[in-house]
């Protein structure tokens, strides 16, 4: 009987609050565009393009700059994991990771519908489904470079 009581005690002192899990959800997207602009110029520099043409990585430089700046630390991401209402598992390092926005994008620069992406005015989420595009469906890039899939970021491309 004591036990059910310590528990319930113990899950409403580690409640979370609202503020702290918006700023937990805020430090998520930052890590969420800060490696995407990571696999992004990655990827645009194994196809010999210079990311510095690619004007929306600076979204991504912004992102990473601000998590700098509030020294984004191991224990901190810890913390906003247990903070944050996703279970934390690692997705496969395959398309079912994606949201559904950006596999349709991917399906679509795959299909030959939309044409390679203009580095000075496509949105950080069209030059990132354009590079999984090349990189699974192409094989154009070599190497191992950085994985989202494995960095365990959760994402909407409607932010980016």
């Amino acid at each position: 009987m004591h036990r059910g009581r310590e528990a319930r005690i113990g899950q409403a002192l580690t409640r979370v609050s609202r503020p702290d899990r918006e700023a937990a959800e805020h430090r998520a997207a930052l890590r969420a565009l800060a490696a995407i602009g990571e696999v992004v110029r990655w990827s645009l520099a194994q196809l010999g393009i210079d990311p510095a043409r690619a004007v929306m990585l600076r979204v991504a430089d912004d992102a990473a700059a601000e998590l700098a700046a509030m020294c984004d630390t191991q224990e901190l991401r810890l913390a906003d994991r247990r903070a944050s209402q996703h279970d934390g598992d690692v997705p496969p390092d395959d398309d079912a990771w994606l949201d559904e926005p950006t596999r349709r994008l991917v399906e679509r620069y795959r299909g030959g519908v939309l044409p390679e992406p203009d580095l000075a005015q496509a949105s950080l989420a069209e030059l990132f489904a354009w590079c999984i595009e090349r990189h699974d469906g192409t094989g154009a890039t070599q190497g191992s470079g950085p994985s989202l899939s494995t960095m365990g970021c959760n994402f909407a491309v409607d932010s980016l």
